[in-house]
């Protein structure tokens, strides 16, 4: 394939990572794969002084959203599972979910636990959680946890029960210096317990 320009050859098929890519370096012409490729080269390095160097991947990691686990945020899609999954995948001393807004609301038909990490849920201006049965939405378990952020927890798709917005310390748990900063409103119990 000798002087074909680059531009002329045909597109590869998915990549997997095991793929062979010429790199050019000091004038000196090598091979290396597309993972070694994309580990060498796709970096970040926050800007400011003293900021250090690593992988996009890790800087990726610093939060989840409930979509990467499956959200969809239609209202009718039970998201439950969704957000469970989130807080799952944090690492054992807690982390950021992100609830994006989806231009619906999250069903949930269960509680949403931050069981027992320090978790912040942070709520997207916009983004809207809506259970669907009559149960508690967040239930803080953790220290130093919380639910903040311009979303709404809106519990207006029940008629009766006794479900509440945030419940802090569910069963006994010493839950101290927790923050809750979003609207709570239509909530057949109390807006946070």
């Amino acid at each position: 394939m000798a002087n074909v320009k680059i531009s002329d050859l045909p597109a590869a098929s998915t990549l997997v990572g095991t793929e062979l890519v010429p790199v050019v370096q000091g004038g000196v012409t090598s091979k290396t794969t597309v993972a070694g490729f994309v580990q060498a080269t796709a970096g970040f390095t926050q800007s400011g002084s003293g900021a250090v160097g690593r992988s996009v991947q890790s800087k990726l990691r610093d939060t989840v959203s409930v979509k990467d686990f499956g959200a969809v945020g239609d209202g009718v899609a039970d998201d439950t599972g969704a957000f469970s999954a989130a807080v799952s995948a944090l690492p054992t001393y807690g982390g950021i979910v992100l609830i994006p807004d989806t231009g619906s609301f999250y069903k949930i038909t269960g509680p949403i636990s931050d069981a027992g990490k320090r978790v912040t849920f942070m709520l997207s201006p916009g983004a809207t959680i809506k259970p669907s049965v009559d149960t508690d939405v967040f239930r803080i378990t953790g220290a130093l946890s919380g639910v903040v952020g311009e979303g709404t927890i809106d519990g207006g798709l029940i008629a009766s029960g006794s479900g509440n917005g945030v419940v802090v310390g569910y069963g006994g748990a010493n839950a101290s210096h927790v923050k809750i900063e979003c609207v709570i409103k239509n909530m057949r119990g109390w807006g946070v317990v």
